[in-house]
């Protein structure tokens, strides 16, 4: 996977260069050692400059297109300059950087390559100059950043999901969900058009009775991609999936994004710890149906939004911390914009101005989710399952045909298409605008 990184990080940075032809003199960049360590880069900011790449490799050389060991694309300014900041590189008086510059200007890209800087001095971090950013407690890869970096931001406006920053997932659901659901990359399943992202599940009949392997799967156990069927039924519903192939801790994450209507499908926006995926911080989360009420006359359908930490994939755990807003019509009617701020002492969730949730800094030690855990954006949508949907709730005229503990929930499931498949639509698809990652 490593490779494939590098190999499109390469052909990007060749076409950008090949195609950038006119002259443009790259600004020289400052160098700031500290101690006891951290490195600062930076080069004076010009409006016309939209990305500052810095490359490097401390004392050995770097070939022309090569990634470095000390790495980073910035988009925004601090303080006047594009700072690339290193708070854990310690480094000693003699060091020497070899490095090569990257900008993009308007649509061109410009490098200068061959160059070298050698540590002649050694700052203090009490003492730390002007230009010295912020550091924040947010990681982007497992390495701080200045406050106020972004860290990623897509805006969907190529005709396909960045490989570079995405990875589309094709696997068969197992825990925590077990979703009814199989994810995979189907054109007409997951793809980009009007600078949007869509992920539109369809109904497929054909597979409910067939053998299931799952061709470039994503996942290691046998079981996740492939199966055979005996008796129990296959998932009859194709969906996608993705994620970003960087991790991140802590931050401010900004989705705007319109979410899917239908009856027994929910949006996946939430980051997730890949070392436990029942482990996840809900960004935004409204059940498709219009309408599901209990017993009791409480609605949890499409007007009730979810987000915060989530530590177990079982009740009262589950939802236990929490927080919900309720909307006067359903959240999928229109597009909105989903906040998380999350800090090693609070969380703060939003839908587009409205601060909705406070998760206090008890709620995340209780969780875990004050310490610095690597955490993937996932972007999908699920339909179903045993988890998301409790026993006995009615969907304006019809109870959930499933029992949530019945060995043949997926076939209750599918029998009963004639009652939920009407209900699905054009609006049955989460849609993306945006998603933004800042260090805070």
């Amino acid at each position: 996977m490593a490779d494939s990184h590098i190999l499109f990080l390469v052909f990007t940075y060749f076409i950008r260069y090949v195609f950038g032809q006119n002259t443009f003199d790259i600004p020289d960049l400052r160098f700031e050692a500290f101690s006891p360590r951290g490195l600062l880069v930076s080069m004076p900011y010009s409006s016309d400059i939209k990305l500052f790449g810095f490359h490097g490799n401390i004392n050995k050389p770097i070939q022309q297109i090569e990634p470095g060991d000390i790495s980073e694309d910035i988009t925004r300014p601090t303080n006047g300059r594009f700072n690339y900041f290193n708070p854990n590189l310690e480094l000693k008086v003699g060091d020497v950087i070899n490095y090569w510059v990257f900008v993009q200007v308007d649509q061109l890209g410009y490098r200068k390559s061959e160059l070298s800087w050698k540590v002649d001095k050694i700052m203090s971090l009490d003492n730390p100059s002007p230009t010295k950013c912020q550091l924040s407690s947010t990681l982007f890869n497992g390495i701080s950043s200045c406050v106020g970096n972004i860290l990623h931001e897509s805006r969907f406006n190529l005709n396909n999901v960045d490989g570079y920053l995405w990875l589309t997932e094709k696997y068969y659901p197992d825990k925590p969900d077990y979703e009814y659901v199989i994810y995979g990359n189907d054109e007409d399943v997951l793809n980009v058009e009007g600078n949007l992202l869509h992920i539109k599940p369809k109904f497929n009949e054909s597979i409910v009775r067939s053998n299931i392997n799952i061709e470039g799967c994503t996942r290691q156990q046998r079981h996740e991609c492939e199966r055979r069927f005996v008796s129990i039924y296959q998932p009859p519903i194709i969906s996608a999936r993705i994620k970003t192939k960087s991790t991140f801790t802590f931050g401010k994450y900004e989705i705007r994004a319109k979410l899917p209507k239908g009856d027994w499908i929910y949006p996946e926006i939430f980051l997730e710890d890949p070392k436990n995926p029942t482990r996840r911080v809900i960004i935004a989360y409204a059940r498709g149906n219009e309408v599901l009420t209990g017993d009791s006359g409480d609605d949890i359908g499409g007007s009730l939004l979810f987000g915060g930490p989530m530590a177990s994939n079982m009740e009262p755990q589950r939802s236990r911390y929490l927080s919900s807003y309720r909307n006067k019509q359903p959240i999928a009617n229109e597009m909105h914009t989903f906040i998380l701020e999350w800090t090693p002492e609070q969380m703060s969730l939003y839908i587009d101005d409205i601060n909705y949730g406070e998760i206090s800094k008890t709620a995340l030690q209780e969780t875990g989710f004050n310490r610095a855990t690597p955490m993937h954006l996932v972007l999908g949508v699920g339909v179903g399952g045993p988890i998301h949907f409790p026993n006995g709730y009615t969907s304006k005229t019809y109870v959930m045909p499933w029992k949530s503990t019945s060995s043949t929930q997926l076939k209750n499931f599918y029998d009963s298409k004639s009652l939920w498949l009407p209900t699905w639509g054009d609006d049955s698809q989460l849609q993306i605008e945006l998603v933004k990652i800042t260090a805070i």
